[in-house]
């Protein structure tokens, strides 16, 4: 069943998420599970852990994933542990979430600091900025109109780049300066 098939895998290869049926998606262990990955997906989630959503984008150090839900954005982190002294099951824990308004034009509205420590979306409000460890709620970096388009943001969640009419500009968070075609590194 082509629906089964991964819509993505975490960094480090540890995680795996399938479409399980229309708004939702299931999250796998991959170290759990030594037959092939087809082999083992039943309609009720089974070894998944079902979570509604319809796109979810994995942290880089694969310790978190934000779900793309039909009107809020969900911050999970995963938790592996061992009953037998060896990691053999998972949990997803919610560390943080936010109700958002999605423009349906936007394939990835969401991405991540290399760190881990950043999240950066963009819905029909504007480009937002969400450092989980330090802010309760994602920060309005910019408003939105037609033209606007979240590009990337930085290694530390720092910088933000935006494209905006027929230029780019880039955003920094700390001291809320914006700067004409610059780049960070």
């Amino acid at each position: 069943n082509q629906d089964y098939s991964p819509l993505a895998i975490s960094h480090d290869g540890s995680h795996v998420m399938f479409r399980m049926e229309d708004g939702q998606l299931g999250f796998q262990y991959w170290l759990l599970n030594p037959k092939p990955l087809r082999e083992n997906i039943t309609s009720d989630g089974g070894w998944m852990i079902p979570q509604q959503g319809v796109s979810a984008k994995f942290s880089p150090d694969s310790n978190f994933v934000a779900v793309q839900e039909i009107s809020q954005l969900r911050i999970f982190m995963f938790s592996n542990y061992g009953q037998t002294g060896v990691s053999d099951s998972m949990t997803m824990q919610p560390v943080a979430e936010i109700k958002v308004q999605w423009l349906p034009y936007l394939d990835t509205p969401i991405m991540w600091s290399a760190d881990s420590t950043t999240v950066t979306f963009q819905d029909s409000v504007g480009i937002w900025h969400w450092d989980i460890f330090e802010q309760s709620e994602p920060q309005l970096i910019i408003s939105n109109h037609e033209e606007l388009s979240l590009v990337d943001v930085s290694l530390s969640g720092r910088y933000i780049q935006y494209d905006i009419a027929d230029t780019w500009m880039l955003h920094d968070t700390h001291t809320t300066s914006t700067f004409e075609r610059a780049i960070a590194t």
